[in-house]
C-alpha cells in the first residue's frame, strides 16, 4: 500500500507546490532507478569500492592531521618545561561540596545523642 502516507496526511498539506514537488521527486527516482537497472552489477561494486576508498583515505587525512597537531602541543609543552617556564594547568572547577578542605572528625563532630566508643 503506497499510498497509504498519504490518507494520514492534513489536507492542508496538498497544496499544489507539493503536488508538484512530490512529481518532481518522483520524477528524480526513477531516472535513478532506470540508471541503475542499466548498470552492471560489476560497475556498482567498483564504484562503491572507490567511494569507500576515498571515504578511507580522507579519514586516514583527518586523523593525520590531528596526531600533527598533537605532536606540536606536545613539542610545545617540552620546550616550554625545558626553558623552565611551567606548563599551563588546566582550571579546577570547585563546587561548593568538594571546595571545604576534608576535616577529622571527633567527638564534637559526632551527631547529637550519639557517643563515639572508645
Amino acid at each position: 500500500r503506497d499510498y497509504e502516507y498519504l490518507v494520514g496526511m492534513p489536507i492542508s498539506t496538498l497544496t499544489a507546490e507539493k503536488v508538484d514537488e512530490l512529481m518532481r521527486q518522483h520524477e528524480n527516482k526513477q531516472s535513478e532507478l532506470k540508471k541503475l537497472q542499466k548498470k552492471k552489477i560489476e560497475s556498482m561494486w567498483l564504484e562503491e569500492l572507490e567511494e569507500l576508498e576515498q571515504g578511507l583515505d580522507e579519514r586516514d587525512r583527518v586523523i593525520k592531521e590531528e596526531a600533527e597537531i598533537e605532536a606540536a602541543k606536545i613539542k610545545k609543552a617540552r620546550a616550554k618545561v625545558a626553558s623552565g617556564k611551567p606548563a599551563p594547568r588546566a582550571k579546577r572547577n570547585l563546587t561548593r561540596e568538594n571546595s571545604a578542605p576534608a576535616t577529622r572528625k571527633t567527638e564534637d563532630a559526632a551527631p547529637a545523642g550519639k557517643k563515639r566508643r572508645t
